[in-house]
């Protein structure tokens, strides 16, 4: 391997091109070590080899393991969700579709913090609970210990053969009583300012949290493999009384961290018995488009790519990593385009916009429900799917709502229960009816 050295002011350059890589400029005066992987150049991009050289190098398991008869368990964040419809589609088998019912299935998504998960494996696997019931859903829904969903966590970790174990976020709630974690937040109804507290989890309670369910998963399933995500998705808002944005860069900092050097404890068993896919760093650094309106959700495209990727990765099937790296550049290409208003930058027609608001409407209940493809092109409204309940349907109106950015009447919202009543009432939000 040929150097160039070049003297410019103080210090020697060194020219060096390292194999499928685009030629880089460094320092000479240090010793850099054996090993000396580059951050990528704009131009390594393109490179046919990038994944595997800039993103999955040290990450990637000998091969594809994955199949149709591995029983898979993932939660943790709603990224997790979208892997499990996604390998739902792909005909694998997935805890949630033989047990809906239990916590990790029905509130997968919204066990973001290392104690929640944490709680969820000490409980089913050794009995331990909660000195009070901190559990919580998306409505401030009480989830209580029951036993009979406690007995079927249980079965489907001891049966489960890899786990997708996705961290969100390090901020807490707590019972300063009871020192037990909350799920989520305190509810309002019961929240109780001489005891309810808030604050961010230390770097060594994350890690500790992290060892814990490794060891409680290789004690009871010592079968089972265990991948790692982080997810990309930032705080809709923070508790601490600095801006959102720095209070979202320590939370991520902090679970990627603690992961990080538990990784590293544990390099005679990584790539082999535990993994890490970098799903936090695949959508900040490689597009630059990476959120839609909200500035939190990856948008669609971006989504189909991190799967397909995770496909070409973990499961054996023919999609290959030189298939996905295929996909990769022209998604990217496309991204980059949406921030000038490249792509799709032709007006839409009325027809086009009508049908736009629709297809939209049933992505959102696609989504919430959790359908198929061919299940949310059918006949749907309140009662068909049987998610779709009262309850369902105000979710469902919030997602509405967040999706365009309305707000429904409180006298309209008895009348949208159907597809078509809804999407009615969001053209005439949007000021284009039809007919």
């Amino acid at each position: 391997m040929s150097h160039n050295i070049t003297d410019i002011e103080l210090q020697e350059i060194v020219q060096h091109r390292p194999a499928g890589e685009s030629e880089k400029e460094i320092g000479s005066s240090f010793f850099r070590g054996d090993t000396c992987n580059f951050n990528p150049y704009k131009t390594d991009f393109a490179n046919p080899d990038f994944l595997e050289n800039f993103v999955l190098q040290g990450w990637l398991p000998e091969r594809p393991f994955l199949n149709s008869r591995t029983r898979i368990t993932a939660f943790g964040s709603c990224f997790a969700a979208h892997l499990v419809n996604y390998l739902r589609q792909i005909g694998y088998d997935v805890a949630r579709d033989r047990h809906p019912e239990i916590y990790i299935s029905s509130m997968g998504e919204g066990l973001v913090n290392t104690y929640a998960l944490r709680q969820q494996f000490e409980w089913a696997l050794e009995d331990l609970e909660p000195p009070e019931n901190l559990w919580y859903g998306f409505r401030a829904e009480e989830f209580g210990y029951r036993p009979e969903i406690k007995e079927r966590t249980r079965k489907v970790f001891l049966e489960t053969d890899f786990f997708v174990i996705t961290l969100g976020l390090s901020e807490v709630w707590y019972d300063e009583k009871t020192g037990g974690v909350f799920w989520r937040a305190v509810p309002m109804r019961l929240y109780d300012p001489s005891r309810h507290r808030f604050r961010v989890c230390s770097f060594d309670e994350t890690k500790q949290n992290i060892r814990r369910i490794c060891e409680l998963i290789f004690k009871h399933s010592p079968q089972a493999r265990v991948l790692f995500t982080l997810s990309p998705i930032p705080l809709a808002a923070t508790f601490r009384p600095v801006s959102s944005m720095t209070a979202n860069s320590a939370s991520k900092s902090i679970l990627r961290a603690a992961l990080d050097e538990f990784l590293g404890e544990n390099s005679e068993i990584l790539n082999k018995k535990i993994f890490y896919l970098p799903s936090y760093e695949i959508f900040n650094e490689l597009f630059p488009n990476k959120f839609t309106d909200d500035n939190r959700h990856p948008s669609d495209d971006l989504i189909l790519f991190f799967l397909k990727l995770f496909e070409a990765i973990y499961c054996e099937t023919p999609l290959s990593l030189d298939d996905v790296g295929s996909l990769f550049r022209e998604t990217r290409e496309k991204n980059i385009a949406s921030l000038s208003g490249a792509a799709g930058s032709e007006k839409p027609s009325p027809l086009q916009k009508s049908l736009d608001v629709e297809e939209r409407v049933r992505a959102v209940i696609a989504r919430l429900f959790e359908l198929s493809p061919e299940e949310a092109k059918g006949q749907l409204r309140i009662g068909n799917p049987p998610r779709w309940d009262s309850i369902g349907h105000l979710e469902l109106l919030v997602g509405i709502e967040e999706e365009f950015g309305i707000r429904f009447p409180t006298y309209e919202i008895a009348g949208l229960n159907t597809v078509e009543a809804i999407s009615e009432a969001v053209r005439a939000q949007n000021g284009h009816q039809s007919g």
